[in-house]
């Protein structure tokens, strides 16, 4: 302990969820060696799901990272940095991205140079259960928008962070996403946010685009743990209707709430020019 793997159900459930990418540098990527670093690659390529942040030798890390994702008319560079993997080491040739600046300068430079829309940053970092931002997190997150990238999120603390979105320079960081789903109960730590990030290209008279970030915005969800026999894991969207009709225990339901008060008024309180997206059916 604590050394972890999770089953390829999940990583069904993912997919079946609609997630096209998934991002894979974090402390508990070398838990299982090297064998678990390859078997995740293996796994996410033979369903078809790109990935970034963890490679099986140089090679790929020279192929797919940054990371380029297209659909239809728009493109994106994605980059995924861990502050460590527990102590863990990482057997050769594997590679887990760390966060290093001199690194990361250069494939932020890399990343410029493959002239897609929008540049995005992805961090496994910070303090667990704290829910202000470190200055090592803005530190580096200042660092990436300086150095050409448009968005910077991160995960890791398991509480949710502030948000921030700069209208002046068109640059967002979102410093912890909370826990989407994760067996953690405690106060503050049994949801998270979905960010929803809504980018708009402009093609010029000149025949030159330009990609305008439209809006930005989240949504809070909640982490049940049914009745059921399997103990099944729910995550519960809890801006309409919905969440009330799957959570039938009183306690759960009144778990839910409290979280739903917590992270509105801490994200409300906190957050930068980013806010809730609503859903009129549901009001607490």
């Amino acid at each position: 302990y604590p050394q972890f793997s999770a089953p390829d159900e999940l990583l069904l459930a993912v997919r079946d969820a609609g997630f096209d990418v998934l991002v894979t540098a974090n402390n508990h990527s070398a838990d299982r060696g090297r064998k678990g670093i390859e078997r995740t690659i293996h796994m996410l390529d033979s369903i078809g799901i790109e990935h970034t942040g963890t490679f099986t030798d140089t090679l790929e890390w020279l192929n797919n990272h940054p990371l380029v994702i297209q659909k239809n008319s728009m493109s994106l560079s994605l980059l995924n940095y861990t502050y460590g993997t527990n102590g863990m080491p990482v057997r050769f040739p594997n590679i887990v991205n760390r966060i290093d600046t001199l690194q990361i300068k250069k494939d932020l430079e890399k990343a410029v140079l493959q002239k897609t829309d929008l540049v995005i940053v992805f961090f496994h970092w910070g303090d667990e259960y704290q829910q202000i931002p470190g200055s090592f997190q803005r530190d580096i997150a200042s660092f990436c928008l300086k150095h050409g990238a448009r968005v910077v999120m991160g995960s890791h603390p398991h509480v949710l962070q502030p948000m921030e979105w700069n209208r002046s320079t068109d640059q967002i960081v979102v410093y912890s996403l909370g826990n989407f789903i994760s067996g953690q109960r405690p106060r503050y730590r049994n949801g998270g946010a979905i960010f929803h990030l809504d980018i708009m290209k402009v093609t010029q008279p000149d025949g030159l685009s330009k990609t305008l970030i439209e809006d930005a915005a989240y949504s809070l969800v909640w982490v049940n743990r049914a009745s059921d026999p399997r103990r099944t894991f729910q995550i519960i969207p809890v801006s309409g209707s919905l969440g009330d009709s799957l959570v039938y225990s009183p306690t759960s339901l009144q778990l839910m709430n409290e979280f739903i008060i917590d992270s509105r008024s801490f994200l409300e309180r906190e957050n930068k020019g980013v806010r809730e997206r609503q859903n009129p059916a549901r009001k607490k």
